[in-house]
């Protein structure tokens, strides 16, 4: 069956990629991200196979914004771009490249990263490893999104991108970010529901600790593949993480997430303090492989989440 594919209109730094219309990354309510190819400075290949063209390519992603009025898609490609670019040189959030506001399909270009940690939970290939990467340097991100007078709004672990390669936990998705100066409370401009938000989205307010909350909650995913809820949600999350991988949480551990799942915005640690617990807790634990599970038949496997692979897909 012949591939079909398609070049782009001509960025804003004179560019052009190409893409397969079915091949997408990744679609939420706003937007739908494809893989690219920057083709550019490549021979014509109208004839070729897209496979065959992109063999030595590095890819890229590209989205563009399901909005259905051209206004309204140019003005969310170029907000996003805006806030993206805040972050450029910073290891820990995926690098814009490029974008396009031509109507009528405006779009922006970053770097690709080839697992999310959401892939990589569904895979059953999270491990002990992976789950300090992300605790250590989720202190740091949270931060820099601070001083950046951000609030990313939707941190979540399909919004996580992981480079085995660096270790690095990659942030992306500015697609529900707010401008946020981070020292009061602020009106969303609507209410947002979801397992993932912090309470007081549901009320119409985002606070200075609102994305700790939610990296609080895709820690515990990662954890356990499920999300708690009620009011004893907190100490049921600690439990499941308890019963699937066969251990007495350290105190130091708890902490951490008994303050990220707080359900008081008041009494959630700020990122510096968020650092130092994590410290803390890696001083005590963190050379012990204790995220393990157990398999079918009591087979401890060293990995721990594979037993994950048996759970539908994540539905967060």
């Amino acid at each position: 069956m012949k591939e079909v594919f398609f070049p782009t209109p001509k960025s804003k730094h004179g560019r052009t990629y190409l893409f397969q219309s079915d091949n997408v990354l990744g679609e939420g309510v706003h937007c739908k991200a494809f893989e690219v190819y920057d083709i550019s400075d490549t021979a014509e290949i109208k004839d070729l196979k897209l496979s065959e063209a992109t063999v030595s390519l590095t890819p890229l992603v590209m989205k563009l914004s399901k909005s259905s009025s051209p206004n309204q898609r140019k003005a969310r490609i170029q907000r996003e771009m805006k806030l993206l670019k805040k972050f450029n040189h910073h290891l820990n959030f995926v690098q814009y490249v490029d974008h396009s506001l031509r109507l009528p399909s405006p779009y922006l270009v970053t770097e690709f990263v080839p697992h999310t940690l959401d892939d990589l939970l569904q895979q059953g290939k999270m491990d002990n490893e992976m789950i300090w990467d992300y605790l250590i340097q989720i202190g740091l991100v949270l931060e820099t999104i601070e001083q950046r007078g951000i609030a990313h709004g939707d941190i979540k672990t399909s919004n996580l991108g992981y480079d085995p390669d660096s270790a690095k936990i990659k942030v992306f998705d500015f697609g529900l970010s707010l401008s946020y100066d981070h020292k009061c409370l602020m009106k969303l401009p609507q209410k947002r529901e979801g397992i993932y938000y912090p309470p007081e989205f549901k009320v119409g307010f985002i606070s200075p600790t609102s994305d700790t909350y939610m990296a609080g909650r895709a820690l515990e995913l990662m954890l356990t593949g499920y999300l708690t809820q009620g009011p004893d949600s907190v100490q049921e999350a600690i439990d499941n993480i308890e019963l699937f991988h066969d251990l007495t949480l350290p105190d130091s551990f708890k902490n951490i997430l008994q303050g990220m799942l707080d359900p008081n915005y008041e009494e959630r640690p700020l990122p510096q303090e968020l650092r130092v617990m994590v410290n803390r807790a890696w001083e005590e634990i963190g050379t012990e492989n204790i995220f393990q599970s157990l398999q079918y038949g009591e087979v401890r496997i060293p990995t721990g989440m594979s037993w994950l692979l048996n759970l539908p897909k994540s539905k967060y």
